[in-house]
């Protein structure tokens, strides 16, 4: 029976840390945090928009007086499951 030995090897972290050219200066970290947060945001919205129509649909169609109790009742699971969904995209993108 063999064993193998396995090595480990830290990883690195730059490429090469002697050579300025592979970090970037304050300006180049603002500048790419700042997109950074432009996209996030971005993001967030796009998944959010259609939550925000379906639900106010959904509140249009419970508020409507032909609406039976049953429906009232379904739609408003409905409404809450999407407002749960909002808030976890929320707190995903935030």
């Amino acid at each position: 029976m063999s064993v193998a030995h396995q090595t480990m090897v830290e990883p690195c972290h730059k490429p090469c840390p002697d050579l300025s050219c592979y970090s970037l200066n304050a300006a180049q970290k603002a500048k790419g945090l700042v997109n950074l947060k432009k996209v996030r945001s971005e993001l967030k919205e796009k998944q959010l928009e259609p939550l925000r129509v379906k639900r106010k649909e959904l509140v249009a169609r419970a508020n409507h007086e032909d609406t039976r109790q049953l429906e009232r009742a379904r739609i408003a699971e409905e409404i809450q499951r999407i407002d749960r969904q909002a808030q976890r995209i929320q707190e995903r993108w935030s």
